[in-house]
This record gives structure tokens, C-alpha cells and sequence, in this order.
């Protein structure tokens, strides 16, 4: 098991740092060429992968998940919200 994980630590973070790369490239092809719009970029990546995200997080911790309160649920997906949209907005 602690080789397992060792790997996965290894994985996650060359995932990161491959798709944050490419991310950078892609982005600046596609609004630099002039083949889409900024916003309109931002807004696919995110309609792709906050369900990926998502159901990954559900599929980890849905035990925990479900045993929240509902109060803290909305306040943490309203935190959520704030910082990616001031991120989006102010850089």
C-alpha cells in the first residue's frame, strides 16, 4: 500500500503541473490567434471540469460529503464561487 500511494503522490502532482502547462499554451493559441474569446474559454474549462471535479470529490469523500451540514455546504460552495470569480475578474 505505501508504494501504491507513493506513486499517486508522485502522479498528481506531474498531472498538475503537465495540465497547467498545457493549459498555458492552449490558452494563449486559441485567444491569441483569435479563435475564441477569453471569457468564452474560461467558461468551457470550467463547464468541463467542475463535473469531473466534482464527481471525483463525491466518489473520495462521499461518506464524509453527506454528513454536512447543509449550512456549511452553502457557505462553502458561496466561497467557492467568490474566488473563482475574483480571480476571473481581477488577474
Amino acid at each position: 500500500m505505501a508504494r501504491n500511494s507513493a506513486a499517486v503522490g508522485l502522479l498528481f502532482p506531474a498531472l498538475a503541473a503537465v495540465s497547467w502547462g498545457t493549459n498555458a499554451v492552449a490558452g494563449r493559441y486559441l485567444v491569441g490567434g483569435g479563435h475564441i474569446d477569453g471569457v468564452t474559454l474560461t467558461l468551457v474549462r470550467f463547464a468541463l471540469a467542475t463535473p469531473l471535479i466534482g464527481l471525483s470529490a463525491f466518489y473520495i469523500a462521499r461518506e464524509r460529503l453527506l454528513n454536512t451540514e447543509g449550512r456549511l455546504l452553502f457557505w462553502s460552495s458561496v466561497l467557492g464561487l467568490l474566488g473563482i470569480t475574483g480571480f476571473n475578474i481581477f488577474f
